[in-house]
């Protein structure tokens, strides 16, 4: 055996595989789908956690497209059963990517997976990705800058940078306060910034009406997804946040 040959085909191998490792994250906009897993090699399978209240961990596949979600039930015999519910034919130039799971009105029990990129040119770290998914007009105003989105658009937003907020607690106690050398100092603490957001949509008129108002956590480290929606005709949003390891 040429061990030398063998060890460069090793190397080929590993390296392939490295540059075809895919990252994911996931979630639902309704419900949670537990007992969902894929291969993470021979004889070993990793199970995703899909809920509508956060974005999951990060997970990593290394095997070939497409990547298939299956559950797992056993026989009387006791063999393990794999039943295929999702796939997604992944492109190796993305790399990473936030799984939306959907159930699939043309199979029950099945799945179909909307992808969105969240590698850092597609989303750099700090920006908020917010897509309009009604058929009205919608105008934004995110720390003091406007944005609008037609139907069915969608934008990454970069705002400029918002500072932490500082703030002094006195730790000091009453009896501390009747002897000020035996005080201690006040303790200073960081909160994280936030910022502005308003949204509002074109009516018929071609008025403007507010439909959300508050302030964002903004963060260097983070990813916001925001999704406009109507419901009965009355618009909202979801927005979940990545925190970026």
């Amino acid at each position: 055996m040429n061990y030398r040959l063998l060890f460069i085909s090793l190397c080929i191998s590993l390296v392939h595989n490295q540059a075809s490792a895919l990252e994911f994250n996931c979630m639902c906009f309704q419900g949670t789908y537990s007992g969902i897993y894929f291969s993470q090699g021979e004889d070993s399978d990793a199970q995703v956690e899909i809920n509508d209240f956060r974005i999951s961990r990060k997970y990593t596949y290394t095997g070939a497209s497409p990547l298939i979600f299956f559950t797992k039930s056993q026989t009387p015999e006791g063999e393990v059963v794999r039943t295929p519910v999702a796939q997604f034919p992944f492109d190796p130039r993305y790399k990473k990517l936030l799984f939306i799971f959907y159930p699939n009105p043309a199979q029950q029990g099945t799945y179909q997976i909307y992808p969105i990129a969240t590698d850092d040119q597609s989303m750099p770290p700090g920006s908020y990705r917010v897509q309009n998914q009604t058929r009205k007009q919608v105008a934004m105003l995110l720390n003091g800058q406007t944005y609008q989105f037609a139907s069915g658009q969608l934008q990454v937003l970069n705002p400029p940078a918002a500072k932490e907020e500082t703030f002094e607690l006195d730790l000091s106690s009453p009896d501390e306060a009747l002897s000020p050398d035996a005080a201690p100092e006040p303790e200073t603490l960081t909160a994280a910034a936030r910022i502005p957001v308003h949204l509002a949509y074109q009516t018929e008129e071609g008025q403007w009406e507010t439909f959300f108002k508050k302030k964002w956590l903004y963060r260097p480290d983070i990813r916001t997804f925001v999704f406009i929606y109507n419901i009965d005709g009355v618009l909202q949003l979801r927005n979940f946040v990545e925190f970026i390891n």
